[in-house]
């Protein structure tokens, strides 16, 4: 049976992680890579070849997630394994989903560090396609992956998050990039930002963390004086008078 994720919790490999479809979380992968799963989403952790050390891969069976990790090669890289595609990550920011249809979207981040090499999930199906910053790809079961197609901005900044909003994210780092920053050390800061309470818990949407506190624009005032409700009515009628001496909050005799 399932067994919910403890906040803060931690996966091994061979895990597999379920939200609802009102639900998310965010994980911490090998330490240096966020992921995010959005509401509906099924996968499963574990290393190529079921190896202990290696090629992290994250099966995803249906669902939506976001990742922002830092630039990997060799033994070190994610590949995300899908029912129709698998997607190498090189860097940086990356969304990938799987509909009902088991037709997967891949799109790479706004910031020119993101690249991604997509090709079937089927070794018989031949071809290859990069994805670099802004760009997205659509492949079905079976299908060789087709050119990428370029987003527009409109587009890209519909992207977001689930719980953090990965387009400004994508966004950020690329600026620090071009200011000088280093590519590892800016991806591990941005991730570090995170709020830790969303990070490797399950939340719904009553459970998210707000970053403040809700602004009170309405306090509730202690009542200093209590006015006769009779009375108020009684002294609206015409030729009614002055009211009593007292009777009326700032009245003085």
């Amino acid at each position: 049976g399932s067994v919910p994720l403890e906040k803060q919790g931690t996966l091994i490999d061979g895990s597999d992680l379920e939200t609802g479809e009102d639900g998310g979380c965010s994980v911490l992968v090998d330490d240096n890579a966020l992921m995010e799963l959005c509401g509906g989403t099924s996968l499963r952790l574990e290393r190529k070849d079921d190896k202990q050390e290696g090629v992290r891969v994250v099966r995803l069976d249906r669902g939506e997630i976001r990742l922002v990790v830092e630039p990997r090669l060799g033994l070190e890289r994610i590949e995300i394994h899908t029912p129709a595609a698998i997607a190498t990550i090189l860097g940086t920011v990356v969304f990938v989903s799987v509909d009902e249809f088991r037709v997967t979207t891949i799109t790479t981040g706004a910031d020119s560090e993101s690249v991604v090499s997509v090709t079937s999930n089927l070794p018989n199906v031949k071809g290859k396609t990069q994805l670099t910053g802004g760009q997205q790809i659509v492949i079905h079961p079976g299908e060789a992956p087709p050119p990428a197609a370029k987003l527009n901005r409109q587009a890209i900044a519909r992207l977001g998050g689930c719980l953090v909003n990965f387009h400004s994210l994508s966004l950020d780092l690329d600026l620090r990039v071009h200011r000088g920053g280093k590519i590892e050390a800016v991806v591990n800061e941005e991730i570090s930002t995170v709020s830790l309470a969303a990070v490797a818990a399950e939340t719904t949407p009553d459970t998210v963390p707000q970053v403040d506190p809700p602004v009170d624009t309405d306090p509730p005032y202690t009542p200093t004086d209590v006015v006769d409700p009779d009375l108020i009515m009684e002294l609206s009628r015409p030729g009614s008078g002055e009211p009593p001496c007292g009777s009326l909050p700032g009245k003085t005799c």
